[in-house]
This record gives C-alpha cells, structure tokens and sequence, in this order.
C-alpha cells in the first residue's frame, strides 16, 4: 500500500509574552534527502505551514506534510521554525518528527524532541565523580588542578596527560655519622667486626628525600695499616632484605688499598623509605673504617626495622653479594661500616 502525507493541524504556536502567532507561519526544512513510494524527496525545499488566528496550522484547505516514519532513509527529521505574522522568528528552530497517518496534532510537539530513533535514544549514562574513592565535593564540576611538580595538559580528543617532574636529590649524599673517614688512615681508625670470610652482615637505615645513586665510596683499613687481602663488597636492599635494590657489584674495594674506593654503578633512584646497607668481606682478615655506632646512633642515623644490627642466613659467594639476606639473626656488634652515596 502505497504511503501518504499527513494532514497538519493543531500546535497553538504563541510568542514569549503568550500571544498567538496569530497569522504567522512555520518553516519545515527535511534534514536529508529522502525517498517514498519510488519518489524523491529533496531536503532542500522549505514547506512553509501557515498559521491561523490562535497560532495554530489552518486546516481548510488542508496543509499536508510526509511523515517522517514513511521516508527512506530512517531517523530524518525537520528543522521546523515558527514565526510571527511581521516575519520575527518565535519558536525554533527545533529538529521534530512527524509520524503517523491521517492528521497530526503539531500540539503534540515536545521541542527538540524526536518521536522515532533507530537504535532508540538512550539517555546519557550515571557518571560519579570521586577523588580517592569518595564522592567528589561536586558532581557537576570536576577540575583538575596542578599541584607541586605536577603537570596537567588537555591533549585533546579527551584525553588528559598527567606528569610529574623527578625531586630526587642529585647532590652527594653522606651515609655516616662523623669524623670517620677523616681518620682512616691514622690507627685512631675503628676496625670491623670481623667474622669468617663469606659472612653477610647487615644494619637498616631511613632515606629522608629520594636520592639517585651512580656511585659508592667506602673506606676499607688495609694494606699497609693492619688490615688483611681480599675484598670488601656492600648492597643495599628493602628492609626485609628480599629484594636487592642497589650492588657495588663482586669484589667491588680492594683490601690491599686503604683509604677512600669509590665505584661507579648504573644509576638507581631510591624513594625516601627505609632501606638495608649489607657487606661482606672475602678475607676474614681484611678490616674496614667504620663510624657507625650502632649504641648511640638512632637519633643521628634514623635507624629503623628490627633487628638493628645482625647476621644474614645467606652468604656472599667470592665478594659478590647475595640475592636475598635470607634470615636475621641478632647481633651484638656495635661498629658498622660507613659509606657514601653519590650521583
């Protein structure tokens, strides 16, 4: 069965101040190019609906419209503008649909307002604004705000980049508590506790700012002073010692030199956190300067953890630190070697 076009009627149509568009008009222009009944219908074309003395479309003679349910391609629609009888724009302009057969009643209009939509129209989804999984001090606004060494750039596109500019510390920094390496060379030097060659002893200690570490400098008492062959070696690791975080790398500090060694590591960036400082020596002989006086330096190191000072379960294999420390046993030890760490 062939389709018609509908008969316009009702609408009501009134200006702001509620008067009618007594002797005005409405303006439908189709959204698209459209098909029905083998026939073309070109969008191009305004139809112009006229309005009698209560605003409403004049229906003798009739005035007639397609609908847009009829029409081919699915989901069109008019661009319908109303205008007063001096040719003042009033209502609009509003993208509607007329559906239907027989007549439709303008009056049914709600602006703006599609009938019919394939897939239907779906309302926008529920979106909750939180900052830190509680709900946001507005559900309307969400500003992103930049705060110390934080950038934010709206790239576009919704996309949102966020960065954040490094504050760890490339200055030197000292690890120890004193004048110890000021007296390395001299027998005023502290020596270590000694132990058997392979043993890994270990203390913790608290980084206060984040620091990046390129080299350690430790200060090994031998040679020529007292101290025994071989070498020294150290590693820091997380508190718990499962986890190796920074190596002076095998047989790093000769004992047959004394004084200041330093090596140099790839770089590595250590969050403020507490941390372990682990050593071993290849030759149970071998001696080195320490300033860390583990009875009186809480107060100056931040020492943290438990135990303070001990004995690792796992041993280090030709001065080459192990993986993991394995097992804390306490010990009664009271100087530590010192260390330092640069950039």
């Amino acid at each position: 069965m062939a389709a018609v076009m509908v008969q316009l009627v009702g609408g009501q149509f009134q200006d702001a101040e509620g008067n009618p568009l007594s002797g005005g008009k409405l303006t439908l222009e189709l959204s698209q190019d459209a098909a029905v009944n083998d026939s073309q219908i070109a969008a191009g074309i305004v139809v112009d609906v006229y309005l009698d003395s209560a605003g409403s479309a004049i229906n003798s003679p009739g005035q007639f419209a397609w609908g847009n349910d009829v029409l081919s391609p699915i989901n069109t629609y008019y661009k319908v503008t109303g205008y007063t009888a001096e040719g003042q724009t009033a209502w609009g302009p509003n993208n509607q649909q007329i559906v239907g057969s027989g007549i439709f009643d303008l009056g049914t209009w709600t602006p703006n307002t599609v009938i019919s939509w394939f897939p239907p129209v779906q309302p926008p989804p529920q979106v909750t604004l939180e900052v830190n999984s509680a709900p946001a001090s507005s559900q309307v606004l969400q500003n992103l705000v930049e705060g110390s060494n934080i950038t934010i750039t709206d790239e576009g596109n919704g996309a949102i980049e966020i960065s954040a500019s490094s504050s760890s510390v490339v200055a030197p920094r000292s690890i120890w508590t004193g004048n110890e390496f000021a007296v390395q060379l001299t027998y005023q030097a502290n020596t270590g506790p000694g132990g058997n060659a392979g043993d890994v002893w270990t203390y913790p200690f608290n980084l206060s700012v984040a620091t990046i570490i390129g080299h350690i400098s430790q200060a090994v008492y031998g040679g020529p002073y007292g101290g025994g062959g071989g070498h020294f070696s150290c590693a820091i690791y997380s508190l718990d010692g499962l986890t190796k975080l920074v190596d002076a790398g095998a047989a790093a500090f000769s004992g047959l030199v004394s004084g200041m060694q330093t090596v140099a590591i790839t770089p590595v960036t250590l969050p403020a956190g507490a941390y372990r400082f682990a050593f071993s020596c290849e030759d149970a002989t071998l001696e080195y300067v320490y300033g860390v006086a583990i009875s009186d330096s809480p107060n100056v190191w931040n020492l943290v953890g438990s135990p303070l000072v001990a004995k690792c379960g796992n041993p280090s294999v030709g001065a080459q630190m192990p993986a993991t420390l394995g097992t804390f046993t306490a010990n009664t030890n009271i100087g530590w070697p010192s260390f330092l760490l640069q950039p």
